[in-house]
C-alpha cells in the first residue's frame, strides 16, 4: 500500500485520473474509455501534424 501511496504521491496527474476513473461508477466500460482517449491523442497528433509541430514520421498511429 505504501508504495502505491507513494507512486500516486510523485505522479499527481496519474492519481487524479484514477480518481475521476473511480468516481465514473460501475460500470466503467474501460474499453471505451480507452478508445475515446487514444481518438482524443490521435486528432491531437493530427492537428499537431498540420500544424507542424512533429518530428517527421509521426503521426496519429502512434496514439497510444
Amino acid at each position: 500500500m505504501r508504495r502505491v501511496v507513494a507512486m500516486l504521491a510523485a505522479h499527481p496527474d496519474h492519481a487524479r485520473v484514477l480518481v475521476d476513473l473511480w468516481s465514473a461508477g460501475p460500470p466503467l466500460d474501460m474499453a471505451a474509455v480507452y478508445r475515446d482517449y487514444r481518438e482524443a491523442i490521435a486528432g491531437l497528433l493530427r492537428q499537431a501534424r498540420e500544424e507542424g509541430a512533429l518530428r517527421p514520421g509521426i503521426d496519429e498511429r502512434h496514439a497510444p
